[in-house]
């Protein structure tokens, strides 16, 4: 039985570089659902220890609104049972602060400057937060551009990048980051159907299955993460059935 090679070993340790991949068929792809699967099962179990996080059960709850619209209709006459892959009533409405709005904890887009060093968590949080409300679409292909380049390249995401947004610095090795990058993505993706997102998130979300789950627990949302592989899976079944499609139309 093919195995899906892409989780086996930590990649943040030893990141996969993705060259000359080799075409293995439906048997591959067959793997990379089971492998899949198992890590949303994962997540699901190890759900137990509190998460500090509480922003991310925001932006778990309004990603959650518009996956469902998206793959209602897009799977409304393909397949009945791809609800059942989400919980989505885990993602109910997040009790937002009475003192301080969702709005006011996050950095204007307009904000991030090139020429300036970037904190990559307040970045992507505001990619996230103004993807979700559908403004500056020019600007956040334009920074997305950025993360996913530097990502391919290197494999990981740093603490900061200094003015260019060349080489990264700090740690690497903070594991909300790539859940938030893998969201990003997911939301990207979903609302463009641009399959270079799609690619990207794949190597994310390979990255954050191979984490064993003394790393994962507490350092990312659980919840967040099965929603994520979650609608990638999806996503990846809604693309062999359009091929399927067409090659036997």
């Amino acid at each position: 039985m093919t195995s899906y090679t892409y989780t086996e070993v930590n990649c943040l340790e030893k990141p996969h570089k993705y060259t000359y991949t080799p075409y293995l068929g439906i048997e591959f792809l067959d793997a990379y659902f089971r492998d899949r699967l198992k890590d949303i099962r994962r997540c699901k179990l190890q759900d137990r220890k509190p998460y500090k996080h509480k922003i991310d059960s925001y932006f778990c709850h309004e990603s959650k609104r518009q996956f469902e619209v998206i793959f209602d209709n897009a799977f409304c006459q393909v397949d009945e049972s791809w609800r059942s892959l989400v919980n989505w009533e885990d993602f109910s409405t997040p009790q937002e602060s009475k003192s301080t709005p969702i709005s006011d904890k996050i950095e204007a887009i307009s904000s991030f400057d090139i020429e300036n060093e970037t904190n990559t968590e307040k970045l992507l949080s505001s990619l996230i937060f103004t993807q979700l409300n559908i403004e500056d679409e020019e600007l956040i292909k334009e920074w997305l551009d950025r993360l996913v380049q530097r990502f391919e390249v290197t494999k990981k995401l740093y603490e900061t990048y200094p003015p260019g947004f060349r080489k990264g610095k700090g740690r690497k090795d903070e594991i909300r980051l790539y859940w938030l990058f893998s969201l990003l993505l997911t939301l990207y993706y979903t609302s463009t159907t641009n399959i270079k997102y799609l690619s990207a998130l794949l190597k994310v979300s390979d990255l954050l299955c191979s984490l064993s789950d003394d790393i994962l627990v507490g350092e990312t949302p659980l919840k967040g993460l099965s929603l994520t592989l979650s609608i990638e899976f999806l996503s990846i079944k809604l693309l062999s059935y359009n091929i399927r499609e067409a090659l036997f139309e």
